[in-house]
């Protein structure tokens, strides 16, 4: 297919600067069949992971927007649990400390 027409991909990133400027990012892409085939190679080129989601643009965004919610929630989780282990009169660095080892 000819790839000089503009063509529209939702291609939501996750990786931070350092893995984009490794090439190592996850992408997350929706799109036409035919935008897809053109954005392949640059996106494949800036990412470890492609992930091709089914249902047009957009999709990719929603998977994107489900994976920040669980992020959050695993902020907001751990927040919570930090402040009742302080409540606890527990040494909060030490649990934290237990905790990424656990």
């Amino acid at each position: 297919a000819e790839c000089r027409e503009i063509k529209l991909v939702d291609a939501p990133v996750s990786g931070g600067v350092k893995r984009a400027a490794d090439g190592t990012l996850t992408v997350i892409v929706s799109g036409t069949d035919e935008a897809l085939h053109c954005t392949g190679r640059v996106l494949s080129a800036l990412s470890e992971k492609l992930y091709l989601i089914k249902g047009g643009c957009g999709a990719a965004s929603s998977v994107k927007m489900v994976n920040q919610l669980l992020a959050g929630v695993h902020i907001a989780s751990a927040a919570e649990a930090m402040a009742f282990g302080a409540r606890l009169n527990l040494r909060t660095r030490r649990v934290f400390e237990i905790i990424q080892h656990a």
